[in-house]
């Protein structure tokens, strides 16, 4: 049930930021999204490059820069788990 919740979430947001979609997504792509998401919230956090690309490196299982669908479901629900 949590996966398939998941899933579908993960699949709504990746198509939303998978602007040129590849069916992957870039740092740039990855960058455009969390800032826009910051600026809807009012935020300035500073974020930088260096955290996009160690966000990446966490997904990025097959470490070929980019990060799939998978990659993302894995990732959302291997945090859900570490909350227990």
């Amino acid at each position: 049930m949590l996966r398939e919740a998941v899933t579908e979430t993960v699949n709504r947001l990746f198509n939303q930021i998978d602007s040129d979609k590849t069916g992957f997504l870039s740092s740039k792509e990855i960058d455009h999204f969390v800032k826009e998401v910051l600026a809807d919230m009012g935020e300035n956090s500073g974020f930088k490059e260096d955290d996009i690309q160690g966000f990446i490196e966490m997904v990025d299982n097959d470490r070929d820069g980019k990060i799939s669908k998978a990659e993302l479901i894995n990732f959302v629900m291997g945090m859900f788990s570490a909350m227990g």
